[in-house]
Parts: structure tokens; sequence; C-alpha cells
């Protein structure tokens, strides 16, 4: 069931990736918008999300996405609890890696 939900979760930020601009309201300059700010911060997230290793993708989605807690996503991904901690370190290293980089580009 948890591979389920996880597949569900791919699918979910797929999607939002696939907007076109016919979807996207028309605005009367090219400013942002304040409501925007946090969409396109998830938009980074999901793209960096998209670019570290599956297994911690993996792990970053059963437990800040889906909820899980450390156990259940152990227990998801057939791990230890000790060996899911690392995968998240890992992705949260790599996330916040890619993420930094993103900022000193503009």
């Amino acid at each position: 069931i948890h591979r389920v939900a996880l597949n569900l979760c791919y699918d979910r930020l797929r999607r939002r990736r696939e907007w076109t601009t016919d979807e996207l309201p028309e605005v009367a300059d090219d400013a942002p918008l304040p409501d925007a700010m946090p969409g396109d911060e998830e938009r980074r997230v999901n793209q960096a999300l998209q670019r570290i290793a599956p297994r911690q993708r993996e792990a970053i989605v059963l437990v800040y996405y889906q909820e899980l807690s450390n156990i259940e996503a152990a227990d998801a991904m057939q791990v230890s609890v000790d060996a899911l901690e690392s995968l998240l370190a890992r992705g949260r290293r790599a996330l916040q890696a890619m993420l930094i980089g993103d900022d000193g580009d503009d």
C-alpha cells in the first residue's frame, strides 16, 4: 500500500510540472505576484527532488510528503531505521546543495 501511495505522489509531482501557458492566469505586468512566490519555491523543490538519487527521493517523499514515521517509512522501503535516516540525511544535503546553488545563479 505504501508503494501505491509513493507512486501517487510521483504522479502528482509530475502533473504539477505539466502545466502549459494556456492554464496560467493573465497578469497585467511582469512583476511576480506575492501569491506566486510559494508556488515558485515549491516548483524549485520539486525539480530538485527529481534530480536526487531515487532511494533518497523515496525516503523524503514517504517521511515529509506522506508524513509516515521513520519506522513506517523504513518498513515500506524494507530497510532499517538507521538506513532510512541515512537516506534522509543524504537526500536533505543533496536538496540543500541544489537549492542553494540555484539561488546563487540569480
